[in-house]
């Protein structure tokens, strides 16, 4: 991993505070139009502009930049430093509008993927799964508190989420789902899976065009905690067990729930576990 350095919007979202000890992450400043426009003739505007990593970019042969933190901008910086650098830019979205569908035109970008098996296929994109970290383990808890629980963006899915709660709510099930709307209403990583840790299942909604994993599929492996999802296409993946995943369909199958989170969690081979570990995700670039 050492030939490698990854891009990103900030290094401690999510489970990343326990990688960049092993892999370089490296965030961007965010910095406004004005301000942008004050430094265009200042000497050192690269360094105030992209932080430090930009002084790191002439010792590695791959740079992963998220398309979270992409533009044509860094990409052409990075190749003026190492033109002999490998760019991969890592879609860790689905590829769901015009902007994000522009970055596949960046001649200065040396390979493209994605982690979600349509868009692969759909626009011709290298494919690699979503990826977890065995670094990370729940903090240990006595009670638990929720039967189903949910934290995540609102991104157009509140309606169908109050609706879920008030479903499973009416089968005597406790619910903790939380919808981030404001900047204002996130709680740390650490404070998330607190949370879990008192969770007997994970909830996951996705937008219907994304066939791509989300964090909480692979939460629920890690962690083996049972899984909620209306991602169909889960069940393609290796990991997919119906004891361990419920799949909501449009048949409205929500009333049979609650059997399902009586029944015990089927264990997962620990090589499966270990394929969508980060060291594995970062492997699979070499390929």
């Amino acid at each position: 991993m050492k030939d490698y350095m990854i891009i990103k919007n900030q290094k401690k979202l999510y489970f990343f505070y326990k990688l960049y000890k092993k892999i370089p992450i490296f965030e961007m400043y965010r910095i406004t139009a004005k301000a942008r426009k004050l430094l265009k003739h200042f000497p050192f505007k690269n360094y105030i502009l992209y932080n430090n990593w930009i002084f790191q970019v002439r010792n590695k042969k791959n740079i992963i930049i998220f398309e979270t933190k992409y533009s044509k901008e860094i990409s052409k910086i990075i190749k003026e430093i190492n033109p002999e650098c490998r760019i991969i830019l890592y879609y860790w979205n689905t590829i769901t509008d015009k902007a994000r569908k522009s970055y596949l035109e960046d001649k200065n970008i040396d390979d493209f993927y994605t982690f979600d098996k349509k868009d692969a296929k759909k626009y011709n994109l290298k494919y690699n799964p979503q990826f977890y970290t065995k670094t990370i383990e729940l903090p240990k808890s006595e009670n638990i508190k929720y039967d189903v629980f949910f934290l995540g963006r609102d991104k157009g899915r509140k309606k169908e989420l109050i609706s879920i709660e008030k479903k499973l709510n009416k089968l005597g099930l406790h619910t903790k789902i939380m919808i981030i709307e404001d900047e204002r209403d996130f709680i740390s990583y650490k404070k998330y899976l607190s949370i879990l840790s008192k969770s007997r299942v994970i909830l996951d909604f996705v937008n219907s065009n994304q066939n791509g994993l989300s964090l909480r599929c692979l939460e629920s492996v890690f962690f083996s905690k049972k899984l909620i999802t209306n991602n169909s296409y889960i069940k393609d993946y290796d990991f997919y067990n119906k004891s361990n995943i419920f799949i909501l369909d449009k048949k409205k199958n929500i009333n049979k729930i609650k059997e399902f989170i009586n029944t015990p969690y089927k264990s997962i081979d620990k090589e499966i576990i270990d394929y969508y570990d980060y060291s594995s995700w970062i492997e699979r670039f070499n390929k």
